[in-house]
This record gives C-alpha cells, structure tokens and sequence, in this order.
C-alpha cells in the first residue's frame, strides 16, 4: 500500500478526494495546512504527494518549491489538484481539475504511474 500525503484547505473537498484514494487502495496523509504537511514531510516520506494549488497561506506552487528544494527527487513524485487549470496549464506538471470523480482519479494516477 502506497503512501500518499495530500494537502487541500478545503475540508469537504479534502474529505472527498482521501476517500477515493483510500478506495484505491492508498494511505492517506491528509493536511489542510502547510505547516503540518511541512513537520510530516521531515518524519515519514510519501510515496507520492498531492496538493492543491490555491490556498490562503501558501500555494502549492510555492510548496511545490520547498518540496523541490530540501526533499530533491520527490518533486518528480507530486502532482497538483485544481480548479483553475489555467494555473498549472502550460507548465511540465502533471494535475487533474476539480471536481474529479472515482474513475477520473484513478485514470490519472495510473497515468502518473502511481497505480
């Protein structure tokens, strides 16, 4: 069972997308906050993260930054959730939009190579 560190605000949103995680069979780390993320990111590594992009103390381009910066190799292993596509559109990430449903989820993480 994989791993999965996942980072949203949004408490309904965030409940959501770990249940369908869960459902595919992964152990979700859910964080609504970039601090708790931060403290377990220097406890355990995850096999893969996921992060929303629009947040109201730091976005996740910016986490995507730190992550890239002190954890080197794992931002080749995040990926970004989103409303807004024409934040990440454009760019070499990998992000699936908001509202996602079971089977979009799962289509791109096999994409990504997660599944």
């Amino acid at each position: 069972m994989k791993n999965v560190f996942y980072l949203d605000d949004d408490e309904l949103v965030s409940f959501v997308i770990s249940k369908m995680l869960e459902k595919l069979n992964f152990k979700v780390y859910s964080f609504r906050n970039f601090k708790d993320f931060e403290n377990s990111l220097k406890k355990k590594t995850p096999d893969f993260i996921l992060l929303d992009i629009t947040m109201p103390d730091i976005s996740g381009l910016e986490i995507y930054d730190y992550i890239k910066e002190n954890f080197p190799g794992l931002e080749k292993r995040t990926y970004f959730i989103t409303g807004n596509r024409s934040l990440v559109e454009g760019k070499n990430f990998n992000f699936i939009e908001k509202p996602v449903s079971l089977s979009e989820l799962e289509k791109f993480l096999k994409k990504v190579g997660e599944l």
